[in-house]
């Protein structure tokens, strides 16, 4: 499975609306029915009644929340959105403040039973604003509360670095981590690796005769043979498309 960097996944995102017609709404559209998908499964396709609260920010990943929240909505859900930039939230189309020290949106987390982090993707390696590490904060203390809160994170963690794994010291880990098309290199280096919880890869509708440039690769069972063969007491490491043998003693 490629693995993949931020500049990478600009490009890729680039070409498919040049030489695939995908824009951006339309990678939006796949993505956020991608992580509702993903979230349905884990319900056993039982998301009538369950509460859910998007986090949702001011850029892509805060629409990918939204079109997450559409669908889960349309199959059933009770969601409500935090919406980051305007400080509102929104519930079956109505708006209201999250009040003084976002005492409103505290009053949702306690009733939420999935909290879907779509603040931050790929693009942001700056620090969480306040307001952001504060509404994670509130959402880390409630699941310390009650470990059956499940948090969910559109792509990545919000706060974490995709291309080196560093984290904000507000990051939320995540139970499960719909990363977008491909996992990006943060995601599997540490401490960022600790904060994702299960990993999943979503879709974004980008077309399979695509060809995308050589670069890492993940070890998964689409790269290995049927029987495979190891070499005795030796590390193998994946490098690029290179597989080199390391004559080390674990």
């Amino acid at each position: 499975m490629k693995v993949v960097t931020v500049a990478e996944m600009v490009a890729v995102e680039k070409r498919a609306e040049q030489e695939y017609g995908l824009t951006a709404p339309t990678l939006m559209e796949h993505a956020g029915r991608s992580v509702a998908e993903a979230i349905q499964a884990r319900l056993e396709d039982n998301v009538a009644d369950v509460s859910v609260l998007v986090l949702a920010g001011p850029g892509n990943n805060g629409g990918d929340g939204r079109v997450a929240a559409r669908y889960l909505g349309e199959w059933g859900a009770r969601v409500t959105i935090y919406d980051w930039k305007s400080g509102q939230l929104e519930t079956n189309g109505r708006t209201g403040s999250v009040g003084d020290g976002l005492a409103e949106l505290r009053d949702i987390i306690e009733q939420a039973d999935i909290v879907l982090d779509a603040l931050l993707g790929t693009g942001h390696a700056r620090p969480l604003a306040t307001t952001m590490a504060e509404a994670c904060t509130l959402v880390a203390r409630e699941r310390e509360r009650r470990p059956d809160l499940y948090i969910v994170a559109v792509d990545l963690p919000s706060g974490l670095n995709a291309d080196t794994g560093a984290v904000d010291p507000g990051t939320l880990a995540a139970d499960l981590t719909v990363t977008l098309a491909y996992p990006k290199v943060g995601l599997l280096l540490f401490p960022g690796a600790s904060y994702v919880g299960e990993l999943q890869v979503g879709t974004i509708g980008l077309p399979a005769i695509m060809p995308v440039a050589a670069g890492l690769e993940m070890l998964d069972p689409a790269n290995l043979p049927q029987k495979p063969v190891w070499p005795n007491r030796a590390a193998i490491i994946l490098l690029g498309h290179r597989v080199v043998r390391a004559d080390i003693v674990f």
